[in-house]
């Protein structure tokens, strides 16, 4: 019995050797998976945050180009405005050197202002500058005119292909129109006001932003036609550009033009239809991105290599050991209870071994302990049964003389006191 469970000591004794070993390899997983879960967190936080800036930044810059060119958009219609309220307070007919000051003063103080006309609803120039010849019989049906006639509450701005209304202006404009009202002979009577625009303008706000190289400006009018782009001297850029811009219409997005990451932001023009498309180039930002994530693919192996290589070596260190030990207890287990573990290591394992061998010093020494118990008790119990058959066999001895003696037979008497005689003196002898 007491066997028995010291066999089962040893059984969880092994039993809990293995699992430690279990437990340290588990251990050392676990901390290479997290260090290879929080390299993947720091890139994902990373990547959001880029992102993040990335589409603040472009927005800024979409929403500072915007700015600029709709505060240039409201002092044209300010002067618009102060245009037609003059217009209105003063009379066509009775003060026309006036109004025809008015018009050509705001014509020549801006710069980027080309000419300034009133037309009536035939088409034909009421004030302003001078118009070319052969274009006053036409006016009426120009795409301005008829737009500012068919929708008279707003400004419409557009750009003319090459020339210009006024003369000696063969050049490209832009087009702000809009029906008004003006005071003829002392009375209204409704006409349209013409502002052309210097186009370069629009180049002059364009080219004072940075978008990085490749990146560009388009602007887009209501049918998605290319007013201006800052990148005219690369068509297939542009023209997948503004492939991209027609299928969204607002906001940013990412895209790939040309094999270049650019960021897409499109905003409206208040007061005209007109898209503001920004391609900003991002590809610096992507190809950091792909470089951290190469350096933490990088660090993650070599910190995996490195925690591998270490978990090996402490395992080794620690399972040598624990082998060597968990062999000497199977050997234990086989009942060759002459085994020493020699180990030689952590010191908690080779205090382990030393109380294993002490175990084992004392379960031999019990175990030799209960056989010389065994074997003095047998001696002992057969001492008594010898003490108990000696009288015995001593009185059916004599008897068996007594029994000769009376029928005469002395030499079986002589033989048998012999024996008895040679018995004793073996039984008293060492």
């Amino acid at each position: 019995m007491r066997e028995y469970h010291q066999k089962n000591i040893v059984k969880k004794l092994i039993r809990n050797l293995s699992i430690g070993q279990s437990i340290l390899i588990s251990t050392l997983g676990v901390v290479v998976v997290m260090l290879i879960s929080s390299s993947i967190i720091h890139y994902t936080l990373f990547s959001k945050s880029t992102d993040a800036l990335v589409e603040s930044q472009s927005r800024e810059i979409n929403k500072q180009i915007v700015l600029n060119y709709e505060n240039y958009i409201n002092s044209i219609i300010e002067t618009a405005n102060y245009i037609q309220l003059a217009s209105i307070n003063l009379d066509v007919k009775e003060t026309f050197e006036e109004l025809q000051d008015i018009y050509l003063i705001n014509s020549d103080l801006k710069k980027d202002v080309v000419s300034i006309f009133l037309f009536d609803m035939n088409g034909f120039k009421t004030l302003g500058n001078e118009v070319r010849g052969n274009r006053i019989a036409n006016i009426s049906h120009e795409s301005w005119f008829t737009d500012a006639v068919n929708e008279k509450q707003i400004f419409h701005f557009s750009v003319s292909p090459d020339q210009s209304v006024s003369a000696g202006k063969d050049e490209r404009v832009i087009y702000v129109s809009k029906a008004v009202e003006f005071t003829e002979g002392g009375r209204r009577t409704e006409g349209v006001i013409l502002i052309e625009l210097n186009f370069q303008i629009i180049t002059d706000l364009a080219v004072k932003t940075n978008l990085g190289e490749g990146g560009h400006l388009l602007i887009l009018n209501d049918d998605d036609s290319v007013i201006y782009s800052s990148a005219s001297y690369d068509q297939q850029r542009t023209g997948e550009s503004i492939r991209i811009s027609v299928s969204r219409i607002f906001g940013g997005f990412d895209a790939v033009i040309d094999s270049i990451a650019m960021y897409i932001n499109i905003n409206t023009l208040s007061h005209t239809r007109w898209r503001i498309v920004t391609v900003n180039n991002v590809n610096d930002i992507a190809m950091t991105k792909k470089r951290i994530v190469y350096m933490l693919l990088i660090i993650s192996l070599l910190s995996s290599l490195a925690s591998g290589s270490i978990a090996l070596l402490l395992s080794l260190r620690i399972s040598n050991p624990l082998n060597q030990l968990k062999k000497s207890m199977y050997e234990i287990e086989q009942g060759n209870f002459n085994t020493k573990v020699q180990i030689y290591g952590q010191k908690e394992i080779v205090g382990l071994a030393y109380s294993f061998n002490s175990m084992i010093d004392q379960i031999r020494s019990l175990m030799e302990r209960v056989v010389n118990e065994q074997r003095e008790k047998r001696k002992t119990e057969l001492r008594a049964l010898q003490n108990q058959i000696n009288p015995h066999f001593l009185y059916n001895t004599l008897d068996s003389i007594v029994w000769l003696a009376e029928n005469q037979r002395t030499d079986d008497v002589i033989t048998t006191v012999i024996a008895l005689a040679k018995f004793f003196r073996i039984s008293i002898s060492k």
